[in-house]
């Protein structure tokens, strides 16, 4: 395997890892009737962010600008962008969310490179193709791979 390759599965784990993690943080604290922790990916974060960003490179602008039309823009949801190492490289991470429970991931390093596009509910993610994940944005729809009845939550929307 390739380091690209790797690197491209470290980084996809990494954020498989962390979004499953802070849901389970998420339904215990609602168990508890607790509050629950801080967004992961907190809306509107390139705003507190681009100060200390380098000049964004395409593909990443790009990809924010699309989820700000698809979902900022129509008032369907709100969009984050974040920089931060992950898996020991620089990633960007474009998360799309609806005023639900499902969103999107777009994950690229340093350069601009795609690292991956993830289709999210609540604490589930499946990888596919940018193209899927953004005709995902527009339909609502979700990947085959990503069974819904399996989310900490129990929600079967299915």
């Amino acid at each position: 395997m390739d380091s690209s390759k790797a690197t491209e599965q470290s980084v996809q784990q990494a954020l498989a890892d962390e979004l499953h993690t802070y849901w389970q943080q998420a339904y215990r604290a609602y168990q508890a009737q607790a509050e629950a922790p801080p967004p992961l990916w907190p809306p509107q974060a390139q705003a507190q962010t681009t100060a200390t960003l380098k000049p964004l490179p395409a593909a990443v602008q790009a990809a924010y600008q699309f989820y700000q039309e698809q979902l900022v823009q129509p008032d369907r949801g709100n969009v984050s962008l974040t920089q931060r190492p992950m898996a020991d490289t620089l990633v960007y991470v474009i998360a799309g969310r609806t005023d639900g429970d499902d969103g999107w991931l777009e994950v690229y390093g340093e350069d601009g490179t795609p690292l991956g596009f993830g289709r999210t509910y609540i604490e589930l993610i499946a990888w596919v193709d940018q193209t899927t994940l953004r005709q995902q944005v527009e339909t609502g729809e979700f990947p085959d791979t990503l069974d819904r009845s399996q989310t900490l939550w129990g929600a079967n929307s299915a």
